[in-house]
């Protein structure tokens, strides 16, 4: 069993940001002291992809958040995590620069990238895919001055096209929207899950110890919507979704 959480910022939303997605910081704390008491350990990427035991915190979107909150509250418990950034969105108001960047790495942060402009991969030709992977990986590799090969999937986007440009394009791991524990563990298709705005450190401690009920619930939720959004496809599905989620998630 490998869990990765999934998390966008903390506190306030950034400008591309949704506040379902954005935890409280007091909030944030209290899962981690949870974690903590439950005797979870926070690993990396490069340890759970080793067989690591314990529970990855991934941060998607590159909010500045992550930097100015996440991270010292997580280095408190001697933990450091994985930012997918939006390479576009790079130092522009309320998220992170290249200096926070090359700090989080520093620290032994993962830097993956999260799409050049947040676009949902399974919509573009097979040219504007390329050169969104591709444009992403070049932008956060010439910031960092190293390699990046981590990717996540901006919305959970992705099909076998999309994973197979994504192989091309040099990412040797794909982050997923996927819920799951990762029983199976494949770098190419991670599976994480979810942690919103209302969720307590119960239920965190839950998926990050791989409660059954809980990750269950979790996978069913998410089917429900991955089947509206095939139906619906993304445009149609991003106006329903709000609704979508309060409804599965009572």
């Amino acid at each position: 069993m490998h869990p990765i959480l999934m998390y966008h910022g903390l506190d306030a939303p950034a400008p591309h940001g949704e506040a379902r997605y954005t935890v409280r910081r007091e909030a944030f704390r209290d899962q981690l002291r949870h974690l903590d008491a439950l005797r979870v350990p926070i690993v990396s990427l490069p340890q759970l992809l080793g067989g690591g035991d314990g529970v990855t915190l991934s941060f998607d979107d590159g909010e500045e958040s992550v930097f100015g909150k996440a991270a010292p509250l997580l280095a408190q418990f001697g933990g450091v995590g994985v930012a997918y950034v939006t390479s576009d969105w790079v130092g522009s108001p309320g998220y992170l620069s290249v200096a926070h960047l090359r700090q989080l790495a520093a620290l032994a942060w993962t830097i993956g990238a999260h799409g050049r402009s947040h676009r949902y991969l399974n919509d573009l030709d097979d040219g504007a895919l390329r050169d969104e992977l591709a444009g992403a990986r070049a932008a956060l590799e010439d910031a960092l001055g190293a390699p990046v090969v981590d990717l996540s999937l901006p919305g959970g986007r992705g099909d076998e096209r999309v994973l197979a440009a994504a192989r091309a394009a040099g990412y040797t791991t794909v982050a997923t929207s996927v819920p799951g524990l990762n029983r199976h563990l494949r770098a190419d298709q991670l599976e994480r899950l979810a942690v919103q705005a209302g969720d307590d450190f119960v239920r965190v401690g839950r998926l990050a110890t791989g409660h059954l009920p809980t990750v269950a619930g979790e996978v069913a939720v998410v089917g429900a919507l991955d089947l509206a959004q095939r139906v619906l496809g993304n445009q149609r599905y991003e106006r329903v979704r709000g609704y979508a989620l309060r409804v599965l998630r009572r």
